[in-house]
């Protein structure tokens, strides 16, 4: 309150500088008064009356000019507010003595005029110095009460009924200006408590954004050191399922695989938020035909789902949609796995639905079910509302988090019904197309067998040792020539002795040391003179570094990798 106490004054103090300008309208009307009454009044006291109504205004205005454009702090409005009430006063003791002058002179039109001209003056000044009662007062009573004992000591019975006519309405002025006073003080209080609230929302606003920022840029630097030793150790798995091993070896080995997928399946999903965010995620939009969509799912999840004992069940549909087929074919995967997981037993039912002109596509389940008021809170991050004990089988709580983000991406509805103990209906609607497309079926891919890695000479920049001797111990079981390096200099250095290009550079983007990997790779390319394939690998997932990498115009691998998926994007850099 004792800061509002303060702006409250400051508030004052410019709303007063502001109505100097009505000290101008008080010379005109005074002006205008003399001559009314230039017959009946000595010319030199009209003039002398006129005249210090000028000099007030003309020095008030030259006092007050220089002070509008000055942010005023509280000592500097106390002061203005002091030295208006002694202009005010200097003002009112003229307009009492001239309005005195006037009404003991003039005949009854003339006292009317003046009357009505205090009354009129009064409304001025009453709006004008509203934000100060005390100013107010002090002009009115000075200006106007001195014409009350003036009208009663007249001998004319008509002045007396002006004068009682002037007593109410110094009355009624004086309660009217205390409740306009009332309210604008506590119109000026909720402004500032209003300003108070906004500067509070926005400094937590603020806040609530900073945490958000920290939290992304914790997640990227614990991705980022997580990655690398799980990369390494993928790497090193790869290179083992090449040898030969016993029975018991190859059992335990196999085990240490299904632990890696699942880590990598987590983390993937952390990269999918961090690609979302960061924009990297382009739409490709096409037709294509649900039916065959709904097909893949159903080969996908129904070894899953009778693993668990449910029954899943895929509707058949004939229609043809537009959208992107691979981003719609993820948000139905996520839905699915959510279903799958959140399910103990019944049954799981994928359909679609027309709707107009969209197609509706649901996922049903006999799952857990979500209360209304966490409809909207199964959205966040990390947010598992069925799992309190955090079992990583469950997964991070980032697959309806994505959904969110792949729906908005694609501005498709996303619908939610549930309800507790009785399953849940998650769905999307998608635009329908008006016919098939003209070739609805593409010409299967072409494989490469991985002996066409054989004989290839691979350059690996990376600074982590581990990584470098995985990496190099799995091409060579593929039968390549490895040369790997920690740093861009050192890589350079290693193949100066090269007659020829190296086939495919394998390169880490953040390396110890000032280049990084796309500087790595142009370097090298310079060196040779020649755009031979190269590929980046990063265990970045802030999304600033995922706009830069996209910027590069290379193909990007994202840590950890798989041994067949490398395996893969080396034989595909190659084509």
């Amino acid at each position: 309150m004792a800061g509002n106490e303060e702006k409250l004054v400051v508030a004052i103090a410019q709303q007063l500088l502001k109505g100097w300008p009505t000290a101008g309208t008080g010379a005109v009307v005074a002006s205008m008064l003399a001559y009314t009454h230039r017959h009946v009044v000595p010319s030199g006291l009209l003039t002398a009356w006129v005249g210090t109504f000028v000099i007030l205004s003309v020095a008030l205005g030259l006092r007050w000019l220089g002070k509008k454009a000055v942010q005023l702090d509280r000592a500097q409005a106390r002061r203005v507010i002091f030295e208006n009430m002694i202009a005010v006063s200097a003002f009112g003791i003229v307009w009492g003595i001239g309005s005195s002058m006037l009404l003991a002179h003039g005949d009854a039109s003339q006292q009317l005029i003046v009357l009505l001209a205090l009354f009129a003056l009064s409304i001025v000044i009453l709006f004008s110095n509203t934000y100060h009662f005390p100013t107010f007062m002090t002009f009115f009573m000075l200006s106007v009460a001195p014409s009350v004992p003036t009208l009663l000591m007249q001998s004319v019975p008509g002045d007396r009924g002006l004068a009682v006519l002037m007593l109410s309405f110094i009355v009624t002025m004086c309660i009217l200006g205390r409740n306009l006073n009332k309210m604008v003080r506590q119109s000026l209080n909720l402004r500032f408590e209003n300003l108070a609230l906004v500067e509070q929302l926005t400094v937590q606003k603020e806040i609530a954004e900073e945490a958000n920022i920290s939290k992304s840029r914790f997640l990227a630097a614990a991705s980022h050191d997580l990655r690398q030793p799980v990369h390494a150790f993928s790497l090193y798995l790869g290179a083992l399922g090449a040898l030969e091993l016993p029975a018991q070896a190859r059992l335990l080995s196999s085990k240490l695989y299904q632990c890696m997928h699942s880590m990598e399946g987590l983390f993937r999903a952390l990269l999918d938020v961090s690609q979302l965010d960061a924009g990297a995620v382009r739409p490709e939009l096409d037709v294509f035909d649900a039916s065959t969509l709904l097909d893949r799912l159903r080969v996908e999840f129904e070894p899953q789902a009778q693993a668990k004992g449910l029954t899943l069940r895929v509707a058949r549909c004939s229609a043809w949609v537009a959208g992107d087929r691979a981003l719609t074919e993820r948000i139905l995967r996520n839905l699915l796995t959510n279903a799958v997981r959140y399910s103990e037993r019944g049954k799981i039912l994928l359909g679609c639905r027309r709707r107009g002109d969209r197609l509706r596509m649901a996922v049903y389940d006999t799952g857990i079910g979500i209360p209304l008021e966490d409809q909207q809170r199964v959205f966040e991050e990390f947010l598992q509302l069925g799992n309190p004990q955090r079992d990583r089988s469950r997964g991070l709580g980032l697959g309806l988090s994505i959904v969110k983000r792949l729906a908005r991406l694609l501005d498709l509805p996303l619908g939610l019904q549930s309800e507790p103990g009785r399953g849940s209906v998650f769905s999307i609607d998608l635009p329908m197309a008006e016919q098939a497309p003209r070739s609805s079926s593409s010409a299967p891919k072409s494989t490469v067998d991985s002996d066409e890695l054989a004989g290839l000479t691979v350059v690996v920049v990376d600074d982590e040792l581990a990584i470098l001797d995985a990496t190099r111990s799995l091409m060579e079981a593929w039968g390549c020539e490895v040369v790997t390096a920690s740093s861009g200099d050192e890589a350079i250095t290693c193949l100066a002795g090269f007659s020829k290009p190296p086939d495919l550079v394998l390169c880490d983007y953040r390396l110890a040391g000032t280049m990084n990997g796309l500087e790595v790779i142009e370097k090298l390319r310079e060196e040779f003179n020649m755009e031979f394939p190269a590929i980046l690998v990063t265990g970045d997932t802030a999304p600033e570094r995922l706009q830069q990498l996209e910027a590069g115009g290379l193909p990007v691998l994202h840590k950890p990798i798989e041994a067949q998926a490398l395996r893969l994007a080396l034989l595909s850099a190659i084509r």
